[in-house]
């Protein structure tokens, strides 16, 4: 499965596709990538890495609360691998700071991606053109002092000869 099948972007695809880019989805919440898509409507139930419960290793998505296991994950087009015992991949692992947007999609994807997309497909698209070095950094607390949380986030594109390009990136939280 490669999204491949994923033609057109928002209301030009043959189903609706949720598109935000990252300065958007940063507006929404300027926390972690998992925090802010959890405002969304599609998405109901999110695990973030801040709770505490039977999978507190990392961020799990959760479209239209059918269960993230039921929610297909790519990165670029590509299946992300599963982050825990039960199959469901862990978001909190991928690079946050070289992502240039998201896709998400909720209505038919089961036949264009199989059943692994019951609930929906969620694409990660990398920022692959980039070039520069960008630094993110936020610390944060309640209005309670309690429930801090750190980010860090550094990222560094550049050309490489005339047809590569090398990005790496960096994120700790």
């Amino acid at each position: 499965i490669t999204g491949t099948s994923n033609q057109g972007e928002g209301m030009e695809s043959p189903t609706p596709v949720t598109d935000l880019g990252l300065e958007e989805l940063e507006s929404i919440d300027p926390g972690q990538l998992g925090e802010s898509l959890s405002k969304l409507p599609q998405f109901s139930n999110n695990q973030r890495p801040s709770q505490v419960g039977w999978n507190s290793a990392g961020a799990n998505l959760n479209l239209r609360g059918a269960g993230s296991q039921r929610s297909l994950v790519l990165l670029d087009g590509r299946r992300v691998p599963a982050g825990n015992r039960w199959g469901i991949p862990n978001v909190s692992a991928l690079p946050e700071a070289a992502i240039r947007s998201v896709q998400a999609v909720t209505g038919g994807a089961s036949a264009a991606y199989g059943t692994d997309a019951v609930a929906g497909v969620i694409n990660f698209i990398l920022d692959t053109d980039y070039n520069g070095t960008k630094v993110k950094a936020q610390v944060g607390t309640s209005s309670r002092a309690d429930g801090d949380n750190t980010e860090l986030g550094v990222t560094h594109g550049m050309d490489i000869g005339d047809d590569g390009h090398l990005l790496l990136s960096l994120d700790s939280f």
